[in-house]
């Protein structure tokens, strides 16, 4: 019985050891798992500032790229020559058809507006050489007419200078008068 009571003693201290060893295995896990939900939320933390950082560096990146592109290649290629453009329709619109048309030998719409303000220009000074061919010889006409009449005529201007005279005028009075 003192063998009994001895490993009865000795179960008891077993069932106390290992509700002991329990505890202390689960103080050890819940350790472990507050210590592994604190590592979780700094390496969340660490992921979502890391990638607000990527994010920032990207987007700065584009801007970077964008502006390039703009100054590279959008104000060269496509601002430059649509000013260009503009300031040569701003002169034919005021009359200066001496203005050269910039851009007209590209291949892309620009071209095609530069070569379109081309045929204006060039069908302004159609018209314009046009009219003045036409007045040259309504004048002539008139001058012609004022001729073959049998009368003297004259012509005066506002402050009575002799502007227009026929070979009939121009016979009946001195030309010191003229």
């Amino acid at each position: 019985m003192l063998q009994a009571a001895s490993a009865q003693a000795s179960l008891e201290d077993c069932g106390n050891l290992t509700v002991r060893l329990g505890d202390e295995v689960a103080a050890l896990v819940a350790g472990a798992q507050h210590a592994s939900d604190g590592a979780a939320l700094r390496s969340g933390n660490a992921l979502i500032w890391a990638g607000k950082l990527a994010l920032l560096i990207i987007t700065a990146l584009s801007i970077v790229g964008a502006v390039l592109i703009i100054l590279q290649y959008v104000v060269p290629r496509v601002v430059r020559p649509l000013e260009s453009i503009t300031a040569a329709m701003t002169a034919l619109a005021a009359g200066d058809t001496s203005v050269e048309i910039p851009s007209r030998d590209r291949r892309d719409e620009i071209g095609r507006m530069a070569q379109a303000l081309a045929v204006f220009r060039d069908t302004e000074i159609e018209i314009e050489e046009k009219n003045l061919r036409d007045v040259a010889a309504a004048r002539q006409r008139l001058v012609d007419a004022i001729e073959s009449s049998s009368e003297g005529f004259a012509l005066f201007d506002a402050e009575d200078r002799l502007v227009l005279s026929n070979g009939h005028f121009r016979d009946y009075y001195p030309v010191s008068l003229m």
